[in-house]
C-alpha cells in the first residue's frame, strides 16, 4: 500500500489550488520556519506579478524586463521613474537589466517633481538545474518507488547534470523526454499537479531554448 504524500507534495498541491495574488502568503503561513519548504515551492506557486521569479536560459544570469507604465500621477503629470538595484540602473518606464542567479530587490521610485513614490519587486533568478531539482523533489516525494518512478527521475537527475556541466542542449532533451513521460504515467499526483509539472518543463525548455 502506498504511503500518504509528504509534506512537500501536499504543500505544492494546495497551493495551486489557492488564487494566485494569495499564494505568496499561503506559502509563508504553511512554510513558516522552513526555509527550504518555502524557496522550493515560490519556484512554481508564487505570483508572478507580484514575486517574479525567472529562470536563466544559460545557468549564469537572465535578461529581465521591467514595466512601471502603470503607474499614474493625479492630472495626467508627467513622470520621472529611477530603478535601482545595488545602483541605478535605468530613468525609463520600461527597462531591462541583467541579473546573477539568486535572490535580488529592485527598487523603483516615481515622481512628477513635486511628490514620489518608491516600490519594492523582490526578484529571484533560478538555475535550469534548479527547476529540474524541484520537479524531481516532486516526483520522488509523490510516487511509490519503483521503475515507474525511476523513469520519471532519471532524465531529470540526468538534465540536472548537463545543466550544471554547461551541456544546455542535452539538458533540453532530457526535461523533453520527462516531460512527454509525465503526461501519460501514473506520478502519485492529480491531475492538477501532473499538468503544472509538464507546464513548468515546458517552460524550462522554452527559456533555455531562446
Amino acid at each position: 500500500m502506498k504511503d500518504e504524500p509528504s509534506r512537500d507534495v501536499v504543500v505544492f498541491t494546495e497551493a495551486l489550488k489557492v488564487p494566485v495574488q494569495e499564494r505568496g502568503a499561503f506559502l509563508e503561513r504553511v512554510c513558516a520556519g522552513d526555509e527550504n519548504c518555502a524557496t522550493k515551492w515560490r519556484l512554481y506557486c508564487e505570483p508572478r506579478i507580484d514575486v517574479p521569479w525567472v529562470i536563466s536560459p544559460n545557468g549564469v544570469d537572465a535578461q529581465v524586463v521591467f514595466d512601471g507604465s502603470a503607474s499614474f500621477a493625479p492630472g495626467g503629470a508627467v513622470l520621472l521613474y529611477e530603478w535601482w538595484a545595488d545602483g541605478t540602473f535605468a530613468f525609463t518606464a520600461i527597462t531591462t537589466n541583467r541579473f546573477q542567479v539568486g535572490r535580488e530587490r529592485v527598487r523603483l521610485t516615481v515622481g512628477d517633481g513635486a511628490a514620489a513614490s518608491t516600490d519594492f519587486l523582490d526578484l529571484h533568478v533560478v538555475s535550469p538545474a534548479t527547476v529540474a531539482s524541484v520537479l524531481r523533489d516532486v516526483i520522488e516525494d509523490a510516487a511509490a518507488p519503483g521503475p515507474a518512478r525511476n523513469s520519471l527521475t532519471l532524465p531529470l537527475r540526468r538534465a540536472e547534470a548537463s545543466f550544471d556541466s554547461a551541456d544546455l542542449a542535452e539538458g533540453v532533451r532530457q526535461v523533453e523526454i520527462f516531460r512527454r513521460r509525465v503526461l501519460v504515467q501514473p506520478t502519485g499526483t492529480d491531475a492538477a499537479t501532473t499538468a503544472a509539472l509538464a507546464a513548468l518543463a515546458q517552460e524550462l525548455i522554452d527559456t533555455v531554448q531562446q
